[in-house]
């Protein structure tokens, strides 16, 4: 058994260890074309064939960028319960779809009660720190 696997391992190693090939280049026209061209396109410098091009996509692929946020643990915990939620509703969302909508939710429907949750978080934030008066040099 031992010298079967350490057959298929060695196998596996020069499997990964193989360069992957470029695919071939397209195949040159057929050199009958030649043959179809007037005598004045024989004396002409012929022109090269349209290339095909591919419609324009209608949103990037990727329209986003990458961004960092600190969440304390009640904040990852809250997202999670929220995840869970949605879940329930038979909505399977990421954290990232869930902090979307929650921004998007308080964008539509800003109160008070918005400015109290922000005021708490701006509170709980440990890099905000009331900044103590320079001391001026003493002699």
């Amino acid at each position: 058994m031992k010298a079967g696997k350490k057959n298929v391992l060695s196998e596996l190693k020069a499997a990964i260890g193989k360069q992957i090939k470029p695919p071939p280049a397209p195949a040159a026209p057929p050199k009958d074309a030649d043959k179809t061209a007037t005598p004045e396109m024989k004396g002409a410098a012929h022109a090269l064939p349209e290339a095909k091009v591919a419609p324009a996509l209608k949103t990037p692929l990727r329209s986003g960028r990458g961004v960092q946020f600190y969440l304390d643990d009640r904040d990852r915990k809250l997202i999670t319960n929220l995840a869970v939620w949605l879940g329930s509703q038979d909505r399977r969302v990421s954290d990232s779809q869930v902090i979307k909508a929650a921004i998007r939710f308080a964008s539509i429907n800003p109160n008070a009660r918005l400015l109290e949750i922000c005021d708490e978080v701006r509170a709980s934030d440990r890099r905000r720190h009331a900044r103590k008066p320079k001391r001026s040099a003493e002699k």
